[in-house]
Formats: C-alpha cells, sequence, structure tokens
C-alpha cells in the first residue's frame, strides 16, 4: 500500500511575482507564524531544477512561480504534519526514497548526489526534508480515510471478465490545476492552453500541474478503459492519439488528458489476477487523491495566509 500513497493528488496556488532574483530578503507570504522570502523561493528553485533537468529548459520566472506555489502547499502540509508526527526523522522508507531519486538522475551512491547538489548549494538533508513532508502528508490521509475507502473486490473481478472484450486500454498523461472562482478557472485555463500550444503538453504540465505525477511530466500510464470513468471515456473517444481532451471537471479543479496512445484489449492476452490488482490500485488511488484534495483545502482554510 506504500507504494500507492506516494503519488496523491496535491492541490497549490499559482501566485504571480517578479521580484525573487533581488539580493534584498522580503517576505513574501505569511502561513500563520511562519514566512516565505524571496530567498526560499530562489532555493526552491534551485531544487526544482536539480532534481529535473527539464526545468532547465523553460523560462526561469515560470519555474519561479511554480516554486512560490510549491512552497506554500509544503509549508500548509508542514503545519499540519507537526500535530501528528516528529519531522526529521529518517526511516528506511524515506532513504530508500531518495536512494531512487538519485539513482533516477545517475548516481550510484549519495557521495556522487551531494557533489552534484553542491552546485546548487543544496544539501541531501534538505532533499529528505521535502520528500519526507510528501511521505508522512500520504501516510496521514490514509491513516485519517482508510476506513473510507470502498474497494468491492468481486464487484471489480466481474465487471473485468464481463466487460473486458473489445474494450482499449489507453496510455496517457495528466495535467490537474485547481481554482478558487470561475474568473481564476478561465484566466488559468487560457494561460495552459497558450502554453500547450507553445512549448507542448510535457512542458506544461512541469510549469502548471498540481498533481505529484508532474514529476513524470503527468505520464499516468496504460490505464483500463474500466477503470475510467464515463465522463473520461467520452472525452478521450472524441479526440485522437497524440491530442489533449477538453477540460474535464473534478471536484474542485480541471484535469485535461493527453492520449499518448490506445490498443483493443484482446481477451486471450488477459491476466485476470493482474487485472484485477492494477484495477484495484487505480480506484484506490482516485478516492485517495479525492481524499487528500478534501483533506488539504480543510487544512489551508483553518489557516492564515497573507501574502
Amino acid at each position: 500500500m506504500k507504494k500507492i500513497l506516494i503519488s496523491f493528488f496535491v492541490v497549490i496556488m499559482f501566485l504571480d511575482f517578479d521580484y525573487v532574483e533581488t539580493k534584498e530578503v522580503k517576505i513574501l507570504t505569511k502561513i500563520g507564524d511562519q514566512i516565505i522570502t524571496n530567498i526560499d523561493i530562489e532555493n526552491e528553485y534551485k531544487y526544482l531544477i536539480s532534481l529535473n533537468k527539464e526545468y532547465q529548459k523553460l523560462e526561469k520566472n515560470k519555474i519561479l512561480n511554480f516554486a512560490r506555489s510549491s512552497l506554500l502547499r509544503e509549508k500548509i502540509k508542514e503545519i499540519e504534519l507537526k500535530k501528528y508526527f516528529d519531522l526529521g526523522v529518517q526511516d528506511s522508507f524515506l532513504n530508500n526514497k531518495i536512494g531512487e531519486i538519485y539513482k533516477d538522475l545517475g548516481f550510484s551512491n549519495s557521495e556522487g548526489f551531494q557533489k552534484y547538489l553542491n552546485r546548487n548549494d543544496l544539501r541531501i538533508s534538505d532533499v529528505a526534508k521535502k520528500i519526507e513532508i510528501e511521505l508522512k502528508w500520504n501516510k496521514l490521509v490514509y491513516d485519517k480515510y482508510k476506513d473510507q475507502l470502498v474497494i468491492n473486490k468481486k464487484v471489480l473481478k466481474k465487471k473485468i471478465i464481463n466487460e473486458s472484450k473489445n474494450k482499449n486500454t489507453y496510455n496517457l498523461s495528466e495535467l490537474i490545476f485547481s481554482y478558487k472562482t470561475q474568473k481564476e478557472q478561465k484566466e488559468k485555463l487560457a494561460e495552459i492552453i497558450k502554453s500547450i500550444n507553445e512549448i507542448g503538453f510535457e512542458n506544461t504540465v512541469l510549469i502548471f500541474s498540481e498533481s505529484e505525477t508532474r514529476k513524470s511530466f503527468g505520464n499516468l500510464g496504460w490505464i483500463n478503459e474500466l477503470g475510467l470513468s464515463k465522463t473520461i471515456l467520452e472525452k478521450l473517444k472524441k479526440i485522437d492519439v497524440s491530442e489533449v481532451t477538453e477540460p474535464i471537471q473534478l471536484q474542485n479543479a480541471i484535469l485535461i488528458l493527453k492520449l499518448n496512445d490506445k490498443k483493443k484489449i484482446e481477451m486471450s492476452s488477459i491476466n485476470l489476477d493482474e487485472e484485477l490488482r492494477e484495477l484495484i490500485k487505480f480506484e484506490t488511488n482516485k478516492q485517495l487523491n479525492t481524499f487528500s484534495a478534501i483533506y488539504f483545502e480543510k487544512v489551508r482554510s483553518g489557516l492564515n495566509i497573507n501574502d
């Protein structure tokens, strides 16, 4: 179940600014008794480009803007997590996640990773803190809502057996963004569509998406049609491979999907147990993502945030 918890949906806000690079320290946001300064945002930018080199190809101001919203999200989570956990305590699961990160970047050990981080005045402990917050947030959400998960294995298994014939499986990527007002939604959507047309879906995901899949350019991999809602299927059937869907309304956000590929499911190739595991995982993630978004909004609305 731990792997399931890593990819929760995350809700954050986008805020505009253009004065981060000054050497003067300025307080940009206050969250309760915590603050975010222009120096914090510059450090967050360094963190982002260090762990994903694709950010280095994008306009710095856009990444700085995302860095601010990323820090805001992190602070909100940290404040809530301190009520339940002692932060700063490393364990084997956290160390394994850090190991996965530096191996994905091409480093065989932590020493090589640290030398790489030194270029941007970062430490492995900086990475560890951020990963710890995400992992413990996912654990907190799971602990709070696990009894509300509704996963009926018999129903899912029957669905696979009865409905798999002549169905498709889709290779998808996602972009998710939240909004507070209809005006904000309209403005963000226009900016995102413009960005997709100019720099492509994957690069737009890096800048705008609020889902943890942003780290892998929004890629969701192959998803059986049986795991998709009727609304999403209707949108997907209107587009061709390499195209993106119309905006899809979620509870408090907008979802845009890119269809990377699709293929027919051959009944002879179906492994029932494997399909069931994947469908359970998908359904569990979907429900936990919703719970995470609801909980985050509840926490955020209870804090005094001043920009």
